[in-house]
């Protein structure tokens, strides 16, 4: 695959066939990586930047914050964080079979993966040792601006209810699109990680005491 650098794309998870996804359209460091189906948002859009040595920045669009990698031990989620020139922003893509991708990070060596292969929306999206499963196979694509139906303008103001997640969600007039409102108890179990990392997200923010090492960007919990 010739990739044009120039362009955003789509990452499709071959097992599930949604996409990578900024959580809430957050544009705050640290909000974690999901996957969630594809409604041609700008916080499922990304641009892969040359990075040197084969290796590739994954920046989001909505955001251009880059995928990052909270520490180096497997099962850690994947977060969005402001671009710095660190191994953890690093990513390998890895041809495999037909048209699909294994995509590994550069400082940990561990692979972008969906958790036990969970095939519904708001997964948070992690690192993990190649299993060679479907769950770690992603599909690169532009995308399309007719893959889902948006959501009319005349509904702007209405709260709604995700259907997988339960989430709320606003109906805005700018893009006619979601925006989802995360608030209080927010749990992922269960998933195959220490899930309480995640509990109690505010607007994308995880409320517990972080440690920012600035020489290499890894991540800290006290």
């Amino acid at each position: 695959m010739n990739l044009d650098t120039s362009r955003y794309y789509k990452i499709i998870a071959k097992h599930s066939g949604k996409c990578l996804d900024v959580l809430g359209k957050s544009h705050t460091d640290f909000t974690p990586i999901v996957q969630h189906d594809f409604r041609n948002g700008e916080n499922q859009q990304w641009k892969l930047i040359p990075a040197g040595d084969g290796y590739y920045s994954i920046a989001a669009r909505h955001s251009n914050k880059l995928l990052n990698i909270i520490g180096g031990d497997k099962g850690e989620a994947i977060i969005q964080f402001e671009q710095r020139d660190w191994d953890s922003q690093k990513w390998q893509l890895i041809p495999d079979q037909d048209k699909y991708f294994f995509i590994a990070n550069k400082k940990s060596g561990l692979y972008l993966t969906v958790p036990a292969s969970h095939a519904g929306n708001c997964v948070v999206v992690i690192q993990y040792e190649k299993t060679d499963g479907d769950n770690q196979r992603w599909e690169i694509l532009e995308p399309s601006v007719n893959l889902s139906p948006s959501i009319e303008s005349s509904r702007s103001g209405k709260r709604v209810k995700c259907d997988e997640c339960e989430r709320e969600i606003e109906v805005t007039d700018k893009e006619a699109n979601r925006v989802h409102e995360l608030k209080g108890d927010f749990s992922f179990d269960p998933l195959p990680y220490n899930s309480e990392h995640f509990e109690n997200i505010d607007i994308g923010w995880f409320n517990f005491p972080k440690v920012l090492c600035e020489a290499c960007g890894n991540f800290y919990f006290k």
